[in-house]
């Protein structure tokens, strides 16, 4: 005749253990992911990366002229290298400048800077956002109030173009045409492009 075959499951404890030893595990892995990531506020921007080193590379493609810094360092009182000079640094005088082209100052803005570390990301981003695929290197939405930028491709005059449009959408209570607000930006970023920063 048969034998009654007993089927072993884990105790109560058995499988709590094992479910609180996956939930550890899933954590360090998730922590693990986001540890490098971080938020630099700076005067006009809170800028967003996913590794620190992100911020270096920002400082390193918009950095401004030689003779820009020599006079920040006389009349500031700066007397910190180009390389130990922060990336938020860069951001606040190039958002100056841009104010400065643009006649439109305005000194209680403040935007996100969201970092990616290549095209992909970025267009990835953007298709979430707009349900349309992109190549641009850098792009601003007003909705988020958030300057989204490919580091791969940035440059100072490229992240000009986009602070532009930022310090026109919270310049004007009613925002000009699309096509007025483009030309302004064009123009804003061939004059930072021209090495004037």
């Amino acid at each position: 005749m048969g034998q009654k075959v007993r089927r072993s499951f884990p105790s109560k404890a058995a499988a709590w253990i094992c479910y609180a030893t996956l939930l550890v595990f899933i954590s360090i892995r998730a922590e693990d992911a986001f540890a490098q990531a971080g938020t630099y506020s700076s005067r006009f921007a809170s800028i967003h990366y996913q590794d620190p080193g992100q911020l270096d590379l920002l400082a390193r493609k918009i950095h401004p002229n030689p003779l820009t810094v020599s006079l920040n360092q006389i009349f500031m009182g700066s007397h910190r290298s180009i390389d130990e000079v922060k990336a938020g640094r860069y951001v606040d005088q190039l958002f100056q400048r841009v104010q400065a082209v643009l006649d439109m100052p305005k000194h209680d803005m403040k935007v996100q800077i969201r970092l990616y570390r290549d095209q992909s990301d970025l267009s990835g981003v953007f298709e979430g956002i707009t349900s349309r695929h992109t190549q641009v290197p850098a792009f601003y939405w007003k909705e988020t109030n958030a300057i989204y930028l490919n580091l791969e491709k940035i440059s100072a005059g490229i992240l000009a173009h986009e602070m532009a449009h930022a310090v026109i959408a919270h310049y004007f209570i009613i925002s000009p045409p699309e096509k007025i607000s483009e030309l302004l930006c064009q123009y804003v970023e061939r004059e930072v492009s021209k090495g004037i920063f």
